[in-house]
């Protein structure tokens, strides 16, 4: 892509904190996600697992419309530098694309905006996540004294988020207990945990790497860069941001063979909605025929059907598979971490590190550091080329 020159990048820097601005108007994610799961999986259990459940949304916090009409004020045209521009406006596409989602918000229409978003599931992925399922056989429960508490996670999430704060003191990682969530998520760089959320002591590390360790962490490499696209995301950077956390859930050996499965199953549940199948067909397909558990196949399928149709539970897989063949192709993992991008944009980035635009991000998560420590045996394994059956642990 051809570059102008434009030492100050001043306009550009201005629109990109204003399409900033506005994607922070909307904590999309939140207003996505159903605020009243455990009353709906109680209702759906009584139905004897039948019906379409009720579910209840946040408010939106401001009118769509008027958002896009913003955005489409926004002089892009007038940006002289092409390689921003493009940037830019690929980034306005997709926030429009994302306020349309939200208007459209409980009906059909919002899961053809999601395809549009966050892509579909191809005939290749299917084959993959249905062999995922085959291979690995569904787990036993997890008893109540093998957990940790919400509280308890968060504390142990600190330590992660002063390792952040060590290497680059600038960044103010945070977490926080949340009653309108029933999970993890984190959101414009802030770690929510859900009160009622219980956490396998075999996944604490893995969910501190996945959560921290990638999303915290990228979220403040990114507000390190002048380009502030970098910490709310480029468009179409959740494939790849996905796919870096659960790499590093297989780093500190956290990556399960019952992880493995629900990746599979989402991919699986997806395809089976975008068929036209319904709430409850979805789940029995999940829980009868690939043996995931009641609450887990009903929560993977609310998170399927959030909104009217919610693709994005592809991407942890697609993103995966993805980074798994680009490593083993002799890409390079350390500078994928500068911030929330999407493959394909590696070398847009690359091209503006090489010109002074960019800088090196100052965070690296504590796995890769150790592993760099340990003479990189973990990251020379995945530049031999790894398939994600070769992420299963043995024994």
């Amino acid at each position: 892509m051809t570059k102008n020159a434009d030492p100050d990048h001043g306009l550009a820097w201005e629109i990109d904190r204003k399409l900033v601005e506005i994607t922070t108007r909307f904590p999309f994610l939140l207003l996505v996600t159903a605020t009243n799961d455990d009353e709906a999986f109680a209702e759906f259990t009584a139905s004897g697992y039948r019906g379409e459940p009720d579910f209840h949304y946040r408010p939106l916090p401001m009118a769509p419309e008027r958002l896009m009409r913003e955005l489409f004020d926004l002089p892009i045209e007038e940006v002289t530098d092409e390689t921003l521009a493009f940037i830019l406006r690929d980034k306005r596409n997709e926030t429009f694309r994302m306020l349309d989602m939200l208007d459209n918000r409980g009906r059909d229409t919002f899961r053809y905006g999601s395809m549009q978003v966050f892509g579909g599931v191809s005939d290749e992925l299917l084959a993959i996540a249905s062999a995922l399922l085959t291979v690995l056989p569904p787990s036993a429960p997890i008893e109540d004294k093998d957990t940790l508490d919400a509280p308890t996670f968060l504390e142990a999430s600190q330590r992660e988020l002063d390792y952040l704060a060590a290497q680059y003191p600038a960044a103010r990682p945070r977490a926080q207990l949340r009653d309108d969530l029933s999970g993890l998520m984190v959101s414009q760089g802030v770690l929510n945990v859900g009160r009622k959320l219980r956490v396998p002591r075999q996944r604490v590390e893995a969910l501190l790497q996945h959560e921290v360790g990638t999303h915290v962490l990228t979220y403040w490499n990114g507000c390190a860069q002048p380009l502030t696209l970098l910490h709310s995301g480029t468009p179409g950077y959740e494939d790849l941001q996905e796919g870096l956390a659960v790499l590093g859930e297989w780093f500190v050996d956290g990556l399960t063979p019952a992880r493995l499965r629900l990746l599979a199953a989402r991919v699986v549940g997806i395809a089976h909605m975008l068929r036209g199948h319904p709430f409850h067909e979805t789940f029995q397909l999940l829980h009868e025929q690939h043996g995931v558990p009641v609450r887990a196949a009903f929560y993977t399928t609310a998170r399927i059907y959030r909104g009217g149709g919610f693709t994005k539970d592809a991407v942890y897989l697609r993103g995966l598979v993805e980074l798994l063949d680009y490593l083993g192709q002799g890409g390079e993992l350390e500078p994928l971490f500068i911030g929330k991008l999407r493959l394909d944009y590696v070398p847009l980035l690359d091209e503006l590190r090489q010109r002074g635009i960019l800088r090196p991000p100052p965070l690296t998560p504590r796995y890769l550091v150790q592993d760099r420590e340990a003479g990189h045996p973990k990251l020379n394994r995945l530049r031999a080329g790894m398939t994600v059956f070769d992420l299963i642990p043995r024994g």
